[in-house]
């Protein structure tokens, strides 16, 4: 909320001028000092230009001229002649409160500061002096001490209105600082209430109150204050929000249409543009993406070009996914109204979108140049750095098949991100193999890798990793070294649609009877992913090509389509089909069909109302194995649990379903892991922090 700062001493004019009037003059005056008295500030500088003609000498009409001249907007020309008149009277305490005051006509708090502060310290009792201190204090925005100041101007003349609507706009000041950039909530609350002691009614505390609530989160609390709103305008805007906030927005979108109805009857064009695209994001609110688009470009052919119709169409492109346009359209924003808040924070997530992080800090960081400690830009750069803060992950899982096989294995990996474009991971893992039913002796896989991964720029990201892993089949045996090789690029193509293009090898390392066959499997895949954000519906499929080791091939096609239902709980449901094929049915070594298909339909629930989050994947159907078919089930649940730095989780699934792993064998897994930020931010923190982008 932009508090406005006030600092014509109007009202003291008439009686610090008329007692320095000479009588001879008094009466040729008059009307030059109502004109001042009522702002017809142009016309008194005439005036006082005029009498200066015949009067040159006139000490009073000098004043008056420099004080009609600075109202009239010359606040440079009002300087200079305050300061000849100055030379002229030096230390005349009059003069130099008139000079004060010019500075902050000119908006010049800073040297208005310091002209009032030499002034109180010689008489510490001028109210004026003090009445524009404050005002000086809270034109540069230290509103602390424009707080303390005009206390003591009030004490010095308790019934002066001029002080009491200092007073106000003071107290607001101070409130919004405390509560937008040191977020001391309770402090600001009271100095607000202080305000609506003295006037219940007001306006502008009431909306400053509203708006306090809502950056504390208390949204309820809000709602109520914007019912009290004598604006009505004002009050429904933010009760669609609080609406919004509160997770109806069905309800949001009812009450953006009543207020465009309230706005029609309005003759102030710009609050009826406002009406309207609030109402367009009411609509991107309810997801109804396309229809906001329609509505917005009627509005270009009804109303006057603006740049918040450009901000509005930035926002239509990042709800619709579209983060290519959304970033154009901010820029195009920005060149208008370059320290736009939404302008700026708009951008960063248009870049982060994108995977452009190292550009996404500099347009946040610029937000909290603009708006220092501002709450929403301050969560956005901590999510960046969560992301790229150094991590320590620890993993343990046990699996159990249906041929008895049992196997459990622990992960170490350490991942540090060199830039928010560079990042690397070194992992280290050991599997142990065994069986509840043969004894086959002990079998376990040691490996280690290195991956390093970069995102190229807005539209491709790739990754290469190496590793090698070192196969002990029994005590007896020497060990067996096979190397591993990752390489993918992640292809963003449109807003709907994004691709990987990969390759990948890796050994067959799911029971000891894979192990013993020493297996190794060349990939080619290609991952192809479709989300129609507006109608929520998505379309995933991938397609391997594989090669064996022992010369056997492998085609695999799975696709899944999907739809999300609903929000909160996240639910989304859909269908999956599976078909592979073995180019040699090798069924005494591992599981080959020549051809297998797989049809299920699943559920997927996400929940985070709990204490712990919870994930639910369900799934059933049947598949057709070599002719034969069979139903088939699977589901698994994981609850997770974030603790400052810390994420837990921990998970079981069940699948009967033999196409999930080489073997055919239903099987059951547990998993524990953690996840530690080792440090609040990342290594480039401070490299990046001192980075800037010029307006």
């Amino acid at each position: 909320m932009k508090i406005r700062n006030t600092y014509t001493l109007k009202v003291t004019l008439l009686i610090i001028l008329c007692s320095h009037i000479l009588s001879s003059y008094g009466q040729d005056m008059k009307a030059g000092f109502a004109m001042l008295e009522s702002g017809q500030f142009q016309s008194a500088e005439k005036f006082f230009g005029k009498t200066l003609t015949d009067y040159p000498d006139n000490k009073t009409a000098k004043l008056c001229f420099g004080r009609a001249t600075g109202l009239s907007g010359n606040t440079d020309a009002a300087i200079q002649i305050f300061e000849e008149l100055l030379q002229e009277y030096p230390g005349d305490m009059e003069v130099r409160l008139n000079l004060a005051e010019a500075y902050l006509w000119k908006k010049d708090g800073k040297s208005a500061v310091v002209d009032y502060l030499s002034i109180i310290k010689q008489d510490s009792t001028l109210f004026a002096a003090q009445l524009g201190l404050a005002n000086s204090y809270s034109m540069t925005q230290n509103y602390g001490s424009a707080y303390a100041t005009i206390q003591t101007a009030i004490d010095l003349d308790p019934n002066n209105q001029q002080a009491a609507l200092s007073r106000k706009y003071i107290t607001l000041g101070l409130a919004n600082e405390l509560a937008s950039r040191k977020h001391l909530y309770d402090s600001a609350l009271t100095l607000v209430d202080k305000n609506l002691k003295y006037n219940p009614k007001d306006q502008e505390s009431l909306q400053l109150k509203a708006t306090i609530y809502l950056i504390a989160g208390e949204f309820e609390s809000s709602d109520d204050i914007y019912l009290q709103l004598s604006d009505t305008l004002a009050s429904i805007k933010g009760q669609s929000l609080t609406a919004h906030l509160l997770e109806d927005n069905e309800l949001a979108l009812n009450l953006a249409d009543s207020l465009v109805s309230m706005a029609s009857i309005q003759k102030d064009t710009s609050k009826i543009m406002d009406a309207h695209l609030h109402y367009v994001t009411a609509l991107l609110w309810n997801e109804k993406i396309s229809i906001a688009g329609s509505y917005l470009d009627s509005l270009s052919n009804l109303f006057p070009f603006s740049p918040e119709m450009i901000a509005t169409q930035a926002q239509i492109a990042m709800y619709g996914a579209d983060f290519k346009k959304g970033s154009k359209k901010y820029d195009d924003y920005l060149a208008l109204m370059p320290k736009s808040f939404g302008g700026n924070l708009g951008k960063a997530d248009a870049m982060h979108a994108l995977g452009l992080d190292n550009i996404a800090y500099q347009y946040a960081f610029r937000t909290l140049t603009y708006y220092p400690g501002q709450k929403d830009a301050a969560n956005f750069i901590e999510r960046l750095n969560a992301q790229h803060s150094p991590q320590a992950y620890a993993g343990y899982v046990y699996t159990y098949s249906s041929d008895g096989s049992v196997s459990t294995g622990y992960q170490l990996e350490g991942k540090i991100s060199l830039s928010p474009r560079w990042s690397t991971a070194i992992n280290y893992q050991q599997k142990h193999y065994g069986s509840k039913i043969a004894e086959s002796g002990e079998s376990y896989i040691e490996s280690t890798g290195l991956s390093l991964t970069h995102q190229l720029n807005a539209t491709i990201k790739l990754q290469a990793a190496y590793g090698v892993s070192k196969l002990q089949l029994s005590d007896t045996m020497r060990a067996d070294y096979r190397s591993r090789l990752n390489l993918s690029a992640q292809l963003l193509i449109s807003k709907s649609q994004s691709m990987t293009i990969g390759y990948f090898s890796e050994i067959q390392d799911f029971n000891q009877a894979l192990i013993q066959q020493k297996l190794k499997v060349s990939n080619f895949v290609i991952k192809n992913s479709f989300f129609w954000k507006e109608s929520n519906l998505g379309w995933y499929s991938e397609l391997y090509r594989s090669y064996f080791s022992d010369g056997n091939t492998k085609n695999l096609l799975f696709t899944s389509l999907y739809k999300n239902l609903t929000k909160k709980p996240a639910i989304k449901a859909g269908i999956n089909y599976t078909i592979m094929n073995f180019s040699e049915n090798k069924p005494e070594q591992y599981y080959s069909p020549k051809l297998y298909n797989q049809m299920e339909l699943f559920t997927g629930l996400m929940y985070n109302k709990l204490p712990v989050d919870l994930s639910w994947d369900l799934a059933g159907g049947f598949q057709m194995v070599d002719g034969m078919t069979q139903p088939t089930w699977r589901t698994k649940l994981a609850l997770s649990k974030k603790i400052g730095r810390l994420n837990t989780e921990v998970s079981g699934a069940y699948s009967s379903i033999s196409s999930s792993q080489y073997n055919g064998f239903s099987h059951l897994e547990l998993r524990g892991q953690l996840t530690y930020r080792l440090s609040d931010k990342p290594i480039f923190f401070k490299r990046i922090a001192s980075s800037t982008i010029s307006d």
